[in-house]
């Protein structure tokens, strides 16, 4: 009898699971990253060398020759980089990152730049939100830009330092953000699309760049996802994670309420199959309950500057 009712107790907790879940997506609605292979994880081969693009499925080397790093699955990272040292280790997500360079100074101007297919098109006047982490060799301000295009064969590469972009692209937003090396920075930018977008492609402004010399910077865990598609509900003082989009605990389209926890606030972390992670930053809560019966976890990267500030006493 005793098997029986844990038997039973076990099919009851699998079923409630499963219910959870489904609810949770069904809140999700259509919130996917539009990107493939977002945190470039996903490669043929082990980067050895600057460059090496051609190693990451999915994202092309667009303008100039950006780098692609990797601690190849060895969980150390690579010696050194393209311009002087790497950025804090582990990485926001995953063992790989993509540097670039971003630089005008002396009549020489340099905008690296990466593109990629998107895995769904962007529906012209519907609003969009793209999200990266950033670092530098040196404390320096990166001006990016993102530009669209309605065909992916514009992805085709394209080797000179020249800043414009070639006919069939628009820019989709731009903006400047001042960076160290010793943090990771999570950068966010919403705008509308001016056009039905299947292909992206990141990196410098083609606007003037500031400072006027050097500047190198890396980028990981890229998400374009549809802002009008995120989840809300909730009342009161309690917030709930969902996971809707990615893992990141900073992503407002990751909780119930659209926006992020604050001192005030009661967080319930259930199980969804992105479960949180706070780095790069101050996570708060005034009180937290982790379904951990359930599944339910959470990741703290105190390596990479993430830290969770519980109130209560």
């Amino acid at each position: 009898m005793l098997n029986l009712y844990y038997h039973l107790q076990l099919f009851f907790l699998i079923c409630l699971f499963l219910l959870l879940a489904l609810k949770l997506n069904a809140q999700c609605g259509t919130s996917a990253n539009l990107i493939p292979n977002p945190s470039f994880e996903t490669n043929t081969c082990c980067p050895t060398k600057n460059g090496m693009m051609t190693c990451m499925n999915s994202w092309v080397m667009y303008q100039e020759t950006a780098d692609y790093y990797s601690d190849c699955g060895t969980g150390t990272p690579p010696a050194s980089g393209c311009c002087g040292s790497l950025p804090p280790y582990p990485y926001p997500d995953g063992g790989t990152i993509v540097g670039f360079v971003c630089t005008q100074g002396g009549g020489f101007q340099v905008r690296e730049r990466i593109g990629v297919c998107l895995s769904s098109p962007l529906t012209s006047g519907n609003s969009y939100t793209f999200t990266f982490y950033a670092s530098c060799r040196a404390s320096r301000t990166l001006d990016y830009a993102l530009f669209g295009s309605n065909n992916c064969s514009d992805l085709s590469p394209s080797i000179g330092p020249t800043a414009p972009l070639p006919a069939g692209y628009s820019k989709l937003g731009d903006g400047a953000i001042a960076l160290t090396n010793a943090t990771w920075t999570k950068v966010s930018l919403t705008f509308t699309a001016p056009s039905n977008i299947s292909a992206i492609v990141f990196g410098g402004d083609t606007d003037p760049v500031t400072p006027t010399t050097e500047s190198y910077f890396y980028i990981d865990s890229t998400s374009l996802v549809a802002t009008s598609t995120c989840p809300s509900g909730g009342s009161g003082t309690t917030w709930t994670w969902t996971g809707c989009v990615d893992t990141d605990w900073f992503n407002p389209c990751n909780w119930d309420r659209l926006s992020i926890p604050t001192t005030a606030s009661n967080v319930i972390i259930p199980f969804t199959s992105n479960q949180p992670l706070i780095t790069a930053g101050t996570a708060n809560c005034f009180d937290i309950t982790i379904q951990s019966s359930l599944g339910a976890e959470i990741t703290i990267n105190s390596s990479g500057g993430g830290s969770l500030n519980v109130v209560k006493p």
